[in-house]
């Protein structure tokens, strides 16, 4: 929720002076110094410098084309006759209005042709220098368009729109370019009515956005997770050396393409095309995986804890008989990033490679031919359970981020059921953690102790544990601390009447 209070405490301690900055760089004149101070708030939510790199030189084409080498201000600026025209002559009155204004001045300053472009190249474009475009378009009309600073973070941007109830809309789907184009619209005409709201002119909107709002809900600590959860799945990752998001270095930490079934902890392992062709590490994602509508590959994670290994070049793996029949390397290794390994043969791969990163527990398939991981328990037990309990797909939320103390540190149920969330305020209806086996009293004890403290701090009415073998019921009323059901998933199958009391307890009425 936003706070008039605190925001004026923010702004007379020291941000009026960053509002200034803003209305001095994008209304007065724009300085060379405006790239180095984005640069040094960009810090604060993003952990990958080369992004803020990328963000800087941008910044820095629209300098020079705006002046050339002069220290000139706008109005004897070389682009002086191109800032005062505009592709049409009244203020849009609608979200629509501004979509279509935003693609005709795109097309219009950028000298997009457009009977030839289609809109994937459109939005190719536009990605390609966000910074740039859209810092030029709050040039010419602050009342209508943001510069964007979140490349690789609409993670943050939809973290901060939740804290301060700033509605966005639906995202469009991955080959909607068009969708994705307009989207940058959608969100300016939302942050448009916000400020409205709150009377900020557009650049205190600016210090909202880069400084007040990523500290408040406390930078990358809001999203990055410092102690991951066991992996439940492996998946290969490749590119290139020259690659602009890959940098092989201990602490560095990195956007990059992943699988939408990517959870928090699995392990990324790389495979690099050049100088020859090979697995050389094992990374981790450490962050819950996300859509990023401005990045290419659409579907998004932050991978860090990179392990160097011994390197396994191509014409070994090819050689190698547990690993020649992976439908992958039978494809040369060709469509890598996101392509699923089956738990033992990345237990082996990790072996081969003899990186100190953990393997993933998993059964034999002789002794079970369908649950062998953590992540079957959750695709093949608890979601069609969840199906017959009478929740839809929407109902649950999977991988749930919960802050804690400010965002300062994060929790990851598997499950959350119900899930309601307000400024600084979650709740939930019930929360569930999967594990594979339940080996012994300790085991249980620790899951049991697990589950409850999502429970406690979602204020949930119920908390469940999910094993491959069993299923187990606690609830708020005595603390969590007996389990109110427990059964067998035959138990559950072969008589009725257990399953019915699960569905007094968990069902959705």
């Amino acid at each position: 929720m936003f706070s008039c209070y605190v925001w004026d405490l923010y702004l007379k301690a020291g941000g009026n002076r960053l509002v200034q900055f803003f209305k001095n760089n994008l209304k007065e004149k724009f300085s060379q110094d405006y790239a180095r101070e984005i640069s040094d708030l960009h810090v604060v939510y993003c952990p990958d410098g080369r992004q803020r790199a990328r963000i800087v030189e941008e910044l820095g084409w629209l300098y020079h084309d705006l002046y050339g080498h002069d220290e000139t201000e706008y109005e004897e600026a070389p682009l002086q006759e191109e800032l005062v025209q505009e592709p049409v002559q009244s203020e849009p009155e609608s979200e629509k209005e501004l979509s279509d204004y935003f693609i005709q001045a795109f097309k219009f300053y950028f000298d997009r042709d457009s009977d030839c472009a289609d809109f994937q190249d459109l939005f190719e474009c536009f990605i390609s220098s966000m910074a740039y475009t859209t810092t030029f378009l709050a040039l010419l009309e602050p009342d209508l368009f943001i510069p964007y600073y979140f490349p690789c973070n609409f993670n943050v941007f939809q973290i901060i729109a939740k804290t301060f109830s700033i509605p966005l809309p639906n995202l469009p789907v991955k080959r909607d370019y068009e969708g994705r184009l307009r989207y940058y619209a959608s969100l300016c005409w939302n942050l448009k009515k916000f400020r409205e709201r709150y009377n900020m002119n557009p650049y205190a909107l600016y210090a909202f956005l880069y400084d007040f709002a990523p500290k408040y809900i406390g930078g990358t600590k809001s999203y990055l997770i410092e102690n991951l959860p066991e992996p439940k799945a492996a998946f290969f990752i490749g590119g290139a050396p020259n690659d602009p998001y890959y940098q092989l270095t201990e602490g560095t930490i990195t956007p990059w393409q992943c699988n939408p079934e990517t959870r928090a902890g699995d392990m990324l392992v790389m495979y690099i095309t050049s100088p020859r062709s090979e697995i050389n590490s094992i990374w981790r994602s450490i962050c819950v995986g996300f859509i990023d509508p401005f990045f290419w590959y659409y579907r998004i994670t932050y991978i860090g804890h990179p392990e160097i290994g011994k390197p396994i070049p191509l014409r070994e793996i090819k050689e190698d008989k547990r690993l020649a029949d992976l439908p992958l390397v039978r494809k040369n290794m060709q469509g890598i990033n996101g392509v699923e390994i089956p738990p033992s043969i990345y237990n082996y791969l990790q072996q081969l490679t003899a990186t100190p990163t953990p393997p993933i527990e998993y059964l034999a398939e002789r002794d079970s031919p369908e649950i062998c991981t953590e992540k079957d328990v959750e695709d093949l037990l608890v979601k069609p359970l969840l199906k017959k309990l009478g929740y839809d797909d929407a109902e649950y939320a999977q991988q749930y981020c919960l802050g804690i103390g400010n965002h300062n540190r994060l929790l990851i149920p598997d499950f959350v059921l119900l899930p309601e969330s307000w400024p600084e305020h979650e709740k939930a209806f019930a929360v569930i953690e999967a594990k594979l086996k339940i080996k012994g009293q300790k085991t249980f004890f620790s899951a049991q102790k697990q589950v409850r403290s999502y429970a406690k701090q979602l204020n949930a009415k119920f908390s469940s544990v999910v094993s491959m073998d069993k299923v187990w019921v606690f609830s708020a009323k005595d603390d969590f601390e007996e389990s109110i059901f427990e059964a067998s998933w035959a138990e559950m199958q072969d008589n009725m009447d257990v399953f019915s009391a699960l569905v007094k307890i968990l069902g959705k009425s």
